[in-house]
């Protein structure tokens, strides 16, 4: 249940960093997509989630 969840966060982050984030900038848009995939990996991790 609870990597379900993570991923639903995972997923809103997303869409919010696509809406809000920088739009003049390739690298800094690929830099967060990254971001958020690994502290997405690291909650699946502390928590147990896999």
């Amino acid at each position: 249940m609870t990597k379900y969840i993570i991923f639903g966060i995972e997923v809103v982050a997303f869409i919010l960093w696509l809406i809000f984030g920088p739009h003049h900038s390739l690298w800094l848009i690929i830099l967060g997509f990254i971001g958020i995939i690994a502290v997405s990996q690291l909650f699946h991790y502390l928590l147990n989630a896999r």
